[in-house]
């Protein structure tokens, strides 16, 4: 599905987004990428099922935002995202956890560009990758009324 390109505030086209799902539940990521392929400025550019192969595809696809769980097995979202930003300086990486994690939200925001609890997702993900990518991406529906 082509996605619309979005336009900045100097009203100049922008490409679409390029976004890596990385996330250990299957199920997860094509509920999400199904919702940010509706996003309007949003290209899911490829899914990883683990810390290793998020690090592995990100090096290959070169993508501008990563969007990866951070409890994963054998290589946790944190360490990946180490790996991805030391390697990939223009990458930003939005951790995501169904833990609240708020008293160590700083500190997991220091070791990437976000964090966002699966619990907030619906409404405080795309909040946030406007606030990373200023004037790339245009309001698109939220979770819920997607799934509506």
């Amino acid at each position: 599905m082509e996605q619309p390109i979005s336009t900045a505030t100097s009203g100049q086209p922008q490409p679409p987004l390029r976004v890596l799902l990385v996330d250990d539940n299957p199920l997860f990521l094509k509920q999400v990428s199904r919702w940010l392929m509706n996003q309007p400025g949003i290209l899911v550019i490829g899914r990883a099922t683990s810390g290793e192969e998020g690090v592995e595809q990100a090096n290959l696809l070169g993508p501008d935002l990563v969007l990866m769980d951070l409890s994963m097995p054998t290589m946790n979202g944190l360490q990946a995202a180490e790996l991805i930003k030391s390697r990939l300086d223009a990458t930003r990486v939005i951790l995501i956890s169904m833990h609240n994690l708020e008293p160590f939200r700083q500190k997991l925001i220091a070791q990437a560009d976000g964090f966002v609890s699966k619990d907030e997702l619906c409404d405080g993900l795309m909040p946030l990758i406007r606030e990373i990518f200023p004037g790339r991406v245009n309001r698109g529906r939220t979770f819920k009324e997607q799934e509506r």
